[in-house]
C-alpha cells in the first residue's frame, strides 16, 4: 500500500512515463523504480534510442537520468554549438546534451575523483571523446585547492565542497579548484548553454563572475540550493547583467530549483 501511495504522489509525470516508454529499451524497470513501486537491481545499464548506454550504480542515478531526459529540466536546443556542464557528475547532461544537439561540443566540468571516473568511462564508452571534453576540477571563484566530501542522503550527485571550518565524519577529497572563466579557455566567445549544478557553489562562483564573462553565455540554466536569500542575489544579479529569469522547477519560494536565464 506504501508503494502504492508512493506512485500515486507522481501522477503528474504521466507525460514523462509516456517519454520513458518510447525512449528507453528498459522502460518498465526505471518507471518502476522511479515511481517507487519496485526496486531495479544496481548495478543496471539504461539504453536510451540513440544508443546512448548509461551504467547506474544507485538510484540517484535513476533520478537524474529520469530529470534531464524526461522531465528535461535543462533548455538544450537543437541548434545548440556549445555547451558547458557544470558540476557533470556522471555525464547524464552531456550525453542528453550530445543527442539533442547533434552538432554540439560539450565541456563536462566534475571534480570529485570517483565520478569523474565515471564520467569519463560514459562518455569514452558511449563514442563521445570527439565531442565531449572532460575537466577533473572543482568551480570556485579562486583558483587553488578545495576538500570536497560525499553526500550520504543523496549519493553521488550531492558531493560538496566543504566549507571553512566545517568538519564532517567522512572521508573526503582534495582537488584542484579554478575560476569559471578558466576553466572555459579556449571555447569560442559566445556559448549556447551554460548547465549549472554545483551544490550550493553557484552563488560563489557566479556572484563573484565579472559580467563580461557571464555574457559569454547566451543561456544558464543553474540549480540553485538554500538559502532562499542568495537565490534572490543570482536573480539580481542575471538580471542586471541582461538576462530575463524564470523559475523552471522548484517554486519562488524553494530552496531548490532551477533558474533559466536568457539573454535579452
Amino acid at each position: 500500500m506504501s508503494r502504492f501511495a508512493q506512485a500515486l504522489k507522481h501522477l503528474d509525470r504521466w507525460p514523462e512515463v509516456a517519454r520513458c516508454n518510447k525512449e528507453f529499451a528498459n522502460a518498465s524497470a526505471i518507471i518502476g523504480s522511479y515511481v517507487g513501486l519496485s526496486t531495479m537491481a544496481m548495478p543496471n545499464t539504461l539504453r536510451h534510442c540513440s544508443g546512448i548506454e548509461i551504467k547506474v550504480q544507485e538510484f540517484t542515478d535513476v533520478e537524474a537520468i529520469w530529470q534531464v531526459f524526461l522531465r528535461r529540466i535543462y533548455d538544450v536546443h537543437p541548434e545548440d554549438r556549445v555547451s558547458v556542464d557544470a558540476g557533470a557528475n556522471i555525464g547524464s547532461f552531456s550525453l542528453y546534451a550530445s543527442w539533442i544537439a547533434p552538432q554540439s561540443q560539450i565541456l563536462a566540468i566534475e571534480p570529485f575523483p570517483s565520478t569523474f571516473e565515471r564520467l569519463k568511462a560514459h562518455v569514452n564508452a558511449n563514442g563521445l571523446s570527439k565531442r565531449i571534453r572532460v575537466l577533473d576540477r572543482a568551480l570556485a571563484s579562486v583558483p587553488g585547492e578545495v576538500v570536497m566530501a560525499p553526500n550520504d542522503v543523496v549519493g553521488n550527485q550531492g558531493n560538496y565542497i566543504v566549507k571553512d571550518g566545517a568538519a564532517p565524519a567522512v572521508p573526503v577529497s582534495r582537488v584542484k579548484s579554478v575560476p569559471l572563466v578558466e576553466a572555459i579557455e579556449g571555447l569560442p566567445e559566445q556559448i549556447d548553454l551554460l548547465k549549472m549544478d554545483i551544490e550550493g557553489s553557484e552563488y560563489d562562483v557566479l556572484l563573484n563572475l565579472p559580467v563580461e564573462t557571464l555574457r559569454r553565455f547566451r543561456r544558464v540554466n543553474v540549480e540553485h540550493h538554500e538559502p532562499i536569500e542568495s537565490k534572490k542575489k543570482l536573480v539580481a544579479h542575471f538580471t542586471k547583467a541582461g538576462y530575463t529569469v524564470t523559475q523552471h522547477a522548484g517554486d519562488d519560494d524553494s530552496v531548490w530549483g532551477i533558474l533559466r536565464c536568457q539573454q535579452n
